[in-house]
């Protein structure tokens, strides 16, 4: 009787066992989806998880480049604000060495620009 029992476990022939064959499937399906999520947010690279499914790693190679392009973006927006800031800064210093050197004396404000 006990092997019967045991065999019908195994199984999920028993009535009310079919059932929880059935959650445990999609308790499953859903730690499927959430494991790497939260592996996502917790930080934790592929070189730390040893079995990695292929469509779990595109997954992850798409998220790296957009990660990547997104700071490249920011990066070289960030660059073109100092670019301009830069070449405003000149251009202020040229006119004001140029007056100077045309003879025009400069206010205090200015020379102190320059320093």
């Amino acid at each position: 009787d006990a092997n019967a029992n045991a065999n019908a476990n195994a199984t999920g022939n028993v009535d009310g066992m079919a059932m929880v064959v059935g959650s445990h499937e999609v308790m499953l399906a859903e730690l499927a989806i959430d494991v790497p999520d939260l592996r996502s947010r917790v930080g934790i690279t592929d070189g730390q998880v040893t079995h990695l499914t292929l469509d779990t790693r595109v997954r992850n190679l798409v998220a790296g480049v957009e990660d990547s392009s997104n700071k490249m973006t920011e990066g070289f927006a960030f660059m073109g604000i100092g670019v301009k800031l830069l070449v405003t800064d000149v251009g202020t210093c040229g006119r004001l060495v140029w007056r100077a050197i045309l003879g025009a004396t400069l206010q205090p404000r200015e020379v102190e620009a320059l320093r």
